[in-house]
């Protein structure tokens, strides 16, 4: 004969998962239940709650870690369990002119595309240069990891297609939201 006992974690207490246990063989009135799991089923919680085993009964605690936010403007990843730090925010802080010095080069190219700009007309542009060398230290150079608005390179791709260095700072204002999350 089985019986059902819920596993808990040892730092937090969070329920982890039912095991099934055995009687004990030598004393029919004890069941042989791993160290931290408890006779008591864990209620039923939604989404963004855990149950946790606290003072001999479970508490509805609140769970939010791998959620990617702000605290105070600050970027933070919740790691603990409760409700989020205070000062937390889903929304980037608002940009004071000090831009990050990078981004990369993914985000910049989804804002890119938002703002209409497409890789076969970046391509294009990069095609037009005449010397073959430059050219494909040119297409490496934009294909890096991290691209800065003050590239030289981004600022005449930039003027190549029409965008003012207002327009292309708005792109990359948006890329660094992007890169952020939001």
């Amino acid at each position: 004969m089985t019986k059902l006992y819920y596993q808990t974690a040892d730092q937090t207490g969070e329920y982890l998962a039912a095991v099934e246990v055995d009687r004990d063989p030598v004393d029919e009135d004890r069941w042989l239940n791993p160290r931290g799991s408890v006779a008591t089923p864990p209620p039923e919680v939604a989404a963004k709650e855990i149950p946790v085993w606290v003072n001999k009964e479970w508490v509805i605690t609140e769970d939010h870690r791998g959620e990617s936010g702000w605290v105070d403007g600050d970027s933070h990843e919740v790691r603990d369990l409760g409700p989020h730090p205070a000062g937390w925010s889903m929304t980037p802080p608002e940009a004071e002119d000090d831009l990050p010095t990078s981004v990369s080069n993914l985000a910049f190219a989804e804002a890119a595309i938002e703002a209409g700009i497409f890789p076969t007309a970046v391509d294009a542009q990069l095609d037009k240069i005449p010397d073959e060398t430059e050219r494909e230290l040119a297409k490496v150079r934009w294909r890096k990891s991290r691209i800065a608005l003050s590239d030289p390179l981004l600022q005449a791709q930039g003027s190549a297609m029409g965008k003012s260095s207002d327009e292309l700072e708005a792109i990359y204002t948006r890329a660094v939201a992007i890169e952020a999350g939001g």
